[in-house]
């Protein structure tokens, strides 16, 4: 039997890997614990007034990797799997890797792996790229989706021909965030609202907050990491009524990627 004998036609609703991210104590784990039967992996201890199912509190990387395994291989009804928040489980993934080789940090000039930045620059991304093939086997033998939550930071942009610009992107190193960026079906920007009046007398902006929120996901913004294989658009208002409606939509939605009435109108 060769490989055109199991050529697959149509489309296949599987389980989707969303990455969340957004300023702190904007609402991004309750956003997410909102997905359907979720299970939240607790890397830092303050998400006690969320009402989902949580892990004790894991301090290492085997732990999570052990939880992963135990997911696709036990029985349970978890259908999405919650990690939050990545800076955490980047610290994990570093320390993980000086136990396993002998290095003294992810950036030691003592080794050659990890010198010259090349910890940073390419055994750092090694380890996430084995960290999203658990993430996929889970996906695979189990169909639970996958959301990682991260605090967000400001980089900045070079391009060839244009200037420098700052723009927004999930809080672990940047050469981290190309793998997860690659490995994601969906990548939202969570925050708040907000118009910029300028002083006629500084020339200066001012920000005003607004008492809504939106999730960013068309990509459009190049100030603002964002993007998604399933033509939505950015969705707003997002506020504690249609959590529920959101992460369904996002994580459920039967569509079909590349088709222009895909596009997301946004949730009321």
């Amino acid at each position: 039997m060769g490989i055109l004998d199991n050529v697959e036609t149509g489309v296949k609703q599987s389980a989707r890997k969303l990455i969340i991210y957004g300023p702190a104590k904007i609402g991004k784990s309750t956003f997410c614990a909102a997905a359907p039967k979720p299970l939240l992996v607790r890397l830092e201890d303050r998400v006690d007034d969320i009402a989902c199912a949580k892990t004790p509190l894991l301090t290492k990387y085997q732990e999570v990797a052990d939880l992963i395994k135990e997911l696709a291989e036990g029985a349970h009804d978890y259908k999405t799997l919650i990690i939050d928040p990545i800076g955490d489980l980047e610290r994990l993934i570093h320390s993980h890797l000086c136990q396993k080789y002998g290095w003294e940090s992810i950036n030691s000039d003592k080794h050659k792996a990890t010198a010259f930045h090349n910890g940073y620059k390419v055994e750092a991304p090694k380890g996430w790229r084995t960290f999203c093939s658990n993430l996929d086997y889970l996906r695979k033998k189990r169909n639970m989706n996958v959301v990682l939550i991260a605090h967000e930071e400001k980089v900045t942009e070079r391009p060839t021909d244009k200037d420098p610009y700052d723009k927004l992107v999930p809080a672990i190193d940047i050469h981290s965030v190309k793998v997860i960026e690659r490995w994601a079906d969906i990548i939202g920007h969570y925050g708040p609202d907000y118009l910029v009046d300028k002083d006629a007398k500084t020339k200066r902006g001012r920000a005003i907050g607004l008492d809504s929120r939106s999730l960013e996901l068309d990509g459009r913004n190049p100030a603002i990491l964002s993007g998604n294989s399933y033509h939505f658009g950015n969705i707003t208002p997002v506020n504690l009524g249609n959590l529920k409606d959101i992460m369904k939509f996002l994580l459920e939605d039967n569509l079909t990627p590349g088709r222009d009435e895909t596009k997301t109108k946004g949730k009321k």
